[in-house]
């Protein structure tokens, strides 16, 4: 069971087996300073999908796609619908396991341009992240990612990102499960301006397939959306 909603583990599907995962609802609420004084925004996500088939016991396939987003830029201003973009992943979990020592994946990606205009990516956009995970005794442990994603414009340039996270977790019973999550990202090229979130959440397993998670995030500065609550499912077969 992951303890992290963001964050990637190094664990992989296993081989032959299918992983669902799937963020059935993300709600992203900000205020933005304006002429008129701050300005309250909503953007809501459904459907976000991730769909995994182990290949190895250490190697795994990934397909997503980002659902569909409504966003409502407030002011007055008409709400938008669309949906998002898609993805293909692999993971290569290089070093050590999962769970039950220190573990180590490497995680390329490539985002493409499926989503409603302005909703998303350009052009096919590049980028990789290295998620690792450490045991802390029997009930606790921790891990993180840190990663380079990309991303065009319309004057067919590129602006380079780091991605950067950090949780730790606990397990409470055999079903039950809370974590602590740290997110941040900033771009390459000035003004560096980063994200910065904390996040606090549980888990818990309705069976031995399916599991449940649910977050809430709040921004650590300026640049980040105020609030980002998230409710998120993972299926097993």
């Amino acid at each position: 069971m992951g303890y992290a909603q963001t964050t990637e583990s190094p664990a992989t599907a296993a081989k032959g087996a299918w992983l669902l995962e799937s963020d059935l609802v993300s709600v992203v609420h900000d205020r933005q300073p304006s002429e008129a004084g701050l300005i309250s925004t909503r953007s809501m996500f459904f459907g976000n999908l991730l769909l995994s088939r182990g290949i190895t016991d250490r190697l795994d396939l990934q397909a997503g796609f980002d659902g569909w987003l409504q966003d409502d830029p407030g002011a007055g201003a008409p709400t938008r619908h669309g949906h998002g973009d898609g993805v293909l992943r692999m993971k290569w979990n290089f070093f050590g396991k999962d769970g039950e020592c220190f573990a180590v994946a490497l995680l390329p990606q490539l985002r493409l341009p499926l989503s409603t205009e302005g909703f998303g990516a350009r052009s096919c956009e590049p980028g990789f992240l290295l998620p690792w995970s450490q045991p802390l005794g029997e009930c606790c442990s921790w891990g993180g990612m840190i990663g380079l994603d990309s991303s065009s414009s319309d004057q067919d340039s590129w602006q380079f990102s780091w991605i950067g996270s950090a949780y730790l977790s606990r397990s409470l019973s055999k079903r039950l499960g809370i974590y602590a999550e740290w997110l941040s990202s900033c771009t390459l090229r000035a003004p560096r301006l980063p994200n910065l979130q904390i996040g606090l959440g549980g888990t818990y397993s309705l069976s031995s397939a399916l599991s449940a998670e649910l977050c809430l995030y709040r921004a650590l500065n300026s640049a980040t959306p105020d609030w980002n609550p998230v409710l998120r499912l993972s299926y097993t077969f």
